[in-house]
């Protein structure tokens, strides 16, 4: 009965340690997206305003 427990634990980090190091990851990956996703959003704001609005003024 004494073996299994061990046997487990030779094999690869349990439930609990792996867990944490998941979320870490999943939170970091949130914080780039959104990143990504606001800095995307901007350039393309920027973009349009300087082709449309501001060519147009400028003529």
């Amino acid at each position: 009965m004494v073996a299994r427990p061990l046997a487990a634990r030779c094999r690869g980090p349990t439930v609990g340690e792996v867990t944490p190091t998941i979320a870490a990851l999943l939170v970091l990956a949130l914080i780039l997206a959104t990143t990504g996703i606001g800095l995307a959003l901007q350039h393309r704001g920027a973009k349009v305003r300087a082709d449309g609005r501001g060519g147009a003024r400028s003529q």
